[in-house]
């Protein structure tokens, strides 16, 4: 049996596609292709214009059909939250979760989407709560289904090799792990083979100097911050 995995990497300066192909033998790579997007336009219909191009060129003489596809966003639309809740049920969770975010928004909590993880539970749980505005969401998705993009899974740019370094890295202590894109990077704070933080800060307004040295600051904080 045959199965074609496309990840899909959304970013605000680039898109990458990754094919993979799982059959019996094994899996293998099969196609690999990133192009740039054109500077963002303060028009929003520009901007979707700009992004739906440069999926097609991304897309382009690849086998897409019958596919399942993973796509990630750019984490700067994604905001993270710690919090604890005294339940670890995942549906009383997402009954509360609006509750427990709604007075840390700069907007109503109706404007956005959510999920979460859970990083562990006993007689409460503690977890990373993400939320994203819908109609940022929303844009993505109508462009996706243009092209016939139903994906599977939708996930932020970062997270996905967190994850996989958390659960298959052999790394005994605790670690950070900074995923850096051109206009912000997102922390990742590891313990345990779970993740017990994710931040993500902008660095588009600063000049190279400036945002590597504010990385490091950040990572310094974090780092010394850090203990589970």
């Amino acid at each position: 049996m045959t199965r074609k995995i496309i990840s899909l990497d959304i970013q605000n300066d680039k898109i990458s596609v990754l094919l993979i192909r799982t059959t019996l033998k094994g899996n293998s790579i099969e196609a690999l292709s990133t192009v740039s997007v054109p500077d963002v336009s303060t028009d929003i219909d520009e901007s979707e214009n700009r992004f739906e191009t440069a999926l097609e060129d991304a897309i382009k003489g690849i086998d897409t059909s019958g596919a399942e596809f993973v796509v990630s966003i750019p984490p700067n639309l994604v905001s993270y939250r710690n919090l604890r809740v005294p339940f670890k049920d995942r549906k009383k969770i997402r009954q509360v979760l609006p509750f427990e975010i709604e007075p840390t928004l700069p907007y109503p909590v109706e404007e956005v989407l959510m999920d979460f993880m859970t990083v562990r539970q006993a007689d409460q749980a503690d977890i990373i709560a993400c939320t994203i505005k819908t109609t940022e969401l929303t844009a993505i998705v109508d462009v996706l289904k243009k092209h016939d993009i139903d994906p599977q899974v939708v996930t932020t740019g970062g997270m996905p090799i967190a994850v996989c370094l958390a659960k298959l890295s052999n790394i005994s202590q605790q670690f950070i792990f900074i995923n850096l894109n051109s206009d912000c990077c997102t922390f990742f704070a590891v313990s345990s083979g779970e993740i017990h933080l994710a931040r993500t800060f902008q660095t588009a307004v600063m000049s190279p100097p400036d945002k590597h040295e504010s990385i490091i600051r950040i990572w310094a904080m974090s780092n010394s911050d850090f203990t589970v």
